[in-house]
Order: C-alpha cells, then sequence, then structure tokens
C-alpha cells in the first residue's frame, strides 16, 4: 500500500507530482494553519482532524500533556471553534 504525503496549504487544493512520488497539497482555513510550525498548530491541526466527536477526554489530555506550557497558553488564545475550546478545558 503506497503512502502519499500530505500537506495543508493556503492555496487551491491539488496532487503534485515529483517523479513518481505523488505529493497532495489540501486547501486548509486560515483557522487550520494558524501557528504552523508550531506545537500549538500541530495541536490545532490534530484537534481539526480528530473533528468534534474525536477529541474524547483521553486524546484532548494526551494532547495537552505533549506541550510545553507556554504551547499550551499559545493553544488556549488561538482563534479555536468552541467545541474544541470546550474539549481542551475538560
Amino acid at each position: 500500500m503506497p503512502l502519499i504525503p500530505i500537506y495543508y496549504t493556503n492555496g487551491a487544493s491539488r496532487s503534485v507530482f515529483i517523479g513518481k512520488a505523488e505529493v497532495r497539497l489540501i486547501h486548509a482555513a486560515p483557522m487550520v494553519m494558524q501557528h504552523a510550525g508550531t506545537e500549538a498548530g500541530m495541536a490545532i491541526s490534530a484537534l481539526f482532524y480528530l473533528g468534534k466527536e474525536g477529541a474524547t477526554p483521553e486524546c484532548t489530555a494526551a494532547i495537552k500533556k505533549a506541550l510545553r506550557p507556554d504551547d499550551l497558553i499559545k493553544l488556549m488564545t488561538s482563534k479555536i471553534p468552541k467545541w474544541m475550546r470546550i474539549a481542551l478545558d475538560c
């Protein structure tokens, strides 16, 4: 089973071929892209991937445990949906 790397972009969704390898670029809203390249940004991306139903207390606890205190502050002060903030407050 081949693996296809997927990257989020603020441009249009598309597939790019580098030699025989395919790379998928998927459009993401600015809210998903905030703090890109940081631990807080990775946490935001993970929570969007999990979705409202998938962001269980166990998952959010693992995310919060993996973050340094300053990254957790950055995450909590980010512009995130209400469901995400509620999940992180539990």
